[in-house]
């Protein structure tokens, strides 16, 4: 009987494991069930935050080195233009002196000096010359007169002398 029994409670004892082991246990499958899904949203926001701040960074460093060539490049265009101010100064210089005038009327536009038949004296009687501008300068005074004695205002007579010396 002892050898039956101990067949029963072997039997009994399997077929309670094979129950066990068919069995679903509910807190071993929740638990393997976990899902990472906010890890990965985090990992994910993570790599594209790093590869944005790469790519502005990269473009930053860009628009610095095109701005540097930009900066190399109008320092060498004032370099020029400084350099070609001085060249027309000394040029200005040399044209300014009159044996360099001289010489260039004589070579580009065939300039000479006037020989003794291009000249010609006129005789002027300095006494006749000068009885001209008294009557010219007596006519001029009577003209102010009158406009000043027809204008009181002191801007209008200003006016008058200054046309009227612009007048001779």
């Amino acid at each position: 009987m002892e050898v039956v029994r101990k067949d029963y409670n072997q039997l009994h004892q399997q077929e309670y494991i094979k129950q066990e082991k068919q069995k679903p246990e509910p807190n071993k499958k929740k638990k393997a069930k976990k899902n990472y899904r906010l890890e990965k949203v985090m990992a994910t926001l993570g790599i594209m935050s790093v590869l944005i701040l790469g790519i502005s960074l990269l473009l930053r460093y860009a628009s610095i080195t095109e701005l540097r060539h930009q900066v190399h490049r109008l320092d060498k265009q004032l370099e020029q233009m400084e350099n070609q101010k001085e060249k027309l100064k000394i040029e200005m210089e040399k044209v300014s002196k009159s044996k360099s005038i001289e010489e260039a009327a004589r070579e580009r536009l065939n300039m000479q000096y006037p020989g003794k038949e291009d000249v010609f004296y006129v005789a002027i009687d300095p006494t006749k010359v000068s009885l001209i501008n008294n009557e010219i300068n007596k006519q001029i005074n009577k003209v102010e007169e009158i406009q000043l004695s027809s204008n009181s205002n002191p801007f209008s007579k200003m006016l008058h002398k200054i046309t009227g010396f612009l007048n001779i």
